[in-house]
Parts: structure tokens; C-alpha cells; sequence
């Protein structure tokens, strides 16, 4: 199923192309303009064109959008068939790097599963390829002070460039 600004885009944007009449073209042209602000924020779930209140989304998920649940009344959009629709959902969170490199050292201090400094090492670059990867999404920013520690002990270890040579 499509999420609700999906069903939106794709109705208003068939309207616009398909309508009899002007003025049906002219409203379906004037909610895609909507359509266009009021979008998922990523990588939140929050709608852009609601608007934050002290850095708080206001609508913190698409498919609560008010503008979004009175334009999908207008195309006749029930709200039975609007509770189908997919609404996205947070990703769920894995292991912090710092959690990785915890259970690693745990496994070396214990003598369980022992691990070589290769396997150790190709783990702490996968990883900093994922903490890069994320903090690019993020604005260039590490979100958690955990995983900033850990991404610093791992340079220090691997070098600058991750084990990358």
C-alpha cells in the first residue's frame, strides 16, 4: 500500500493531467504545490511544511499531517481506507559502535568465539564506513557521543583512513 502523501501526489498529479474542467486541473495544481512543502523531513518521520516549535516537529509524522488528512477528504479519501495506507516508521536502531567494540573486547577478555586482530579490524572499518555513512545523512554531524569516542579510538587504531590502504 502507499503511504498517504504518496496516494496524494499520485491522485492530484492524475487529476492535473486527466480533469474535465479548468477549474478541477487549477485545485489539483494548487495541492501538488501543497503536496510539495508538506513532505516528510528525512530522515525524521516529521512533515516539513508544519513546521517546528523549539526544534520539535509540530507533526511528528507525515500521515498526521493535518493539511494532508483534509486534502485526502476532498479526494474522497475515507478515513477506513486512510487507516490501509502505510505509514513509515522509524528504523529500528542497531548496536552503537561503541556497543561493537565492547562486545568484541568482552569476547577477547573471556576467550569466547577469539577473534584475530584482522577480524577486529575489518569490523572497526565497517563500521566507521557506517558512522560516516550515517553522520553524512545527519549533516555531517555524529549524533552520539558514544559512537564520536569510539570513532576516534578506532582512527587512532586503524589510522586516519580506516584500514583502507
Amino acid at each position: 500500500m502507499p503511504t498517504l502523501h504518496h496516494w496524494l501526489t499520485s491522485t492530484a498529479g492524475r487529476e492535473q493531467r486527466h480533469a474535465s474542467g479548468l477549474e478541477r486541473r487549477l485545485r489539483a495544481a494548487a495541492d501538488l504545490k501543497v503536496l510539495a512543502r508538506h513532505r516528510q523531513d528525512p530522515p525524521s518521520l516529521a512533515c516539513e511544511g508544519c513546521g517546528y516549535d523549539d526544534s520539535w516537529p509540530l507533526t511528528k509524522n507525515i500521515s498526521d499531517c493535518p493539511e494532508l488528512l483534509d486534502m485526502a477528504a476532498g479526494y474522497g479519501l475515507t478515513p477506513e481506507t486512510i487507516a490501509t495506507l502505510d505509514r513509515p516508521t522509524e528504523p529500528k536502531a542497531g548496536p552503537t559502535f561503541a556497543d561493537v567494540l565492547s562486545n568484541a573486547a568482552s569476547h577477547l577478555r573471556h576467550g569466547r568465539h577469539p577473534l584475530s586482530m584482522l577480524d577486529i579490524a575489518w569490523s572497526i572499518a565497517k563500521l566507521l564506513d557506517a558512522v560516516a555513512e550515517s553522520a553524512a545523512q545527519d549533516g555531517g554531524a555524529i549524533q552520539n557521543s558514544t559512537d564520536e569516542a569510539a570513532l576516534a579510538v578506532a582512527r587512532e587504531v586503524l589510522g586516519q583512513d580506516g584500514g583502507q590502504k
